[in-house]
């Protein structure tokens, strides 16, 4: 007489509770593996073990469960997407107005140990002997905003602009000589 596998029938049980709520992941990987082991044993042994049909039931069902969390993940993350934009932009407008003051602050800086006058251009603020930044800002596009450096005679103007408005950031930012800040929420423009 045969003997029904055990494992068989753990891999058909863990199968059906895969909709158990945060159990059914694990419980539906664990009818995957049980019945993949079970199938191994009862075709080692067809005479003495039986429940092919509850293995291949178990693995079916931890196949369709883990298709079935796959798909809802996809929707998930498809459904937040607009959410996770607006986080984004909301981070890009910040490290906008920073580099901004960065910027602003580097010149003035420049403006106080050079007797009030003010750069020429980037280069007296990153390869001058006091190098205020690391970096060069200017005419190019950081973290999906453009910044335009205006270097004048008794000052600047810094300003960002979204390189895809609405979608890489919300406002525009301009910076002026001593700091004075103004902005242009482009978010509510259509």
């Amino acid at each position: 007489m045969k003997k029904m596998s055990g494992l068989a029938i753990a891999s058909l049980v863990c199968g059906l509770l895969f909709l158990v709520p945060y159990l059914g992941v694990p419980l539906s990987v664990l009818a995957l593996i049980l019945g993949t082991k079970a199938l191994k044993k009862i075709n080692a042994d067809p005479e003495h073990l039986e429940g092919k049909g509850f293995a291949i039931a178990g693995i079916l069902l931890g196949a369709i469960a883990m298709l079935i969390v796959l798909i809802l993940g996809i929707f998930l993350f498809i459904a937040r997407m607009p959410e996770i934009e607006k986080v984004q932009m909301k981070g890009n407008d910040s490290l906008a107005k920073a580099t901004l003051f960065t910027l602003s602050t580097a010149s003035e800086t420049y403006a106080t140990i050079n007797d009030g006058k003010y750069p020429s251009s980037v280069d007296d603020l990153t390869r001058s002997k006091d190098r205020l930044l690391k970096e060069d800002y200017c005419s190019r596009i950081i973290s999906g905003y453009y910044f335009d450096c205006q270097f004048l005679k008794d000052g600047y103007v810094f300003s960002a602009t979204p390189s895809k408005a609405g979608k890489s950031g919300t406002s525009e930012w301009t910076i002026k000589t001593g700091g004075i800040h103004d902005w242009r929420d482009m978010s509510t423009e259509k």
